[in-house]
């Protein structure tokens, strides 16, 4: 289960997702020189090398409704259409999807596209995601050890 999801968003672009199951290390993932990359710490040091840009990172696992989502399945890949990707899906059959957004240019942006669980939903931009949400992203406050 999700028990808190935090992005680090440099200007509007999803940099980094960083995930806490309950009970688990903080999981990291993000994309560089286009390769997929996955990394787990604990809560001191699942932040500390982002100190720099603490104003840039979010919660966003309440208005993304993530929280208390069982994770089914994380996947690394390539897909020619999009370059290096993680997609991240849970047992209701929504997903998270981080890609490159040139697949030609491997210091292009990274994108989160959020897929529903509803019948029929389709793959969102991540500000589209926020847009339609109820809720708010907060400001991240790592928790006290």
């Amino acid at each position: 289960m999700v028990a808190r999801a935090v992005v680090w968003l440099g200007g509007d672009q999803c940099e980094v997702l960083w995930l806490k199951p309950e009970g688990l290390p903080w999981q990291r993932f993000y994309l560089t020189v286009g390769f997929d990359s996955w990394d787990q710490y604990d809560q001191q040091r699942a932040f500390e090398d982002y100190q720099d840009v603490a104003h840039e990172l979010w919660d966003v696992g309440a208005c993304l409704g993530l929280l208390g989502k069982e994770l089914l399945t994380v996947e690394a890949g390539f897909e020619e259409t999009m370059g290096g990707r993680w997609l991240i899906r849970f047992a209701d059959g929504s997903a998270l999807r981080l890609s490159t957004s040139d697949p030609e240019d491997l210091n292009s942006d990274t994108h989160l596209d959020v897929l529903g669980s509803e019948s029929g939903a389709h793959w969102m931009p991540f500000s589209d995601a926020l847009d339609m949400s109820a809720q708010r992203p907060e400001p991240f406050v790592p928790e006290a050890d």
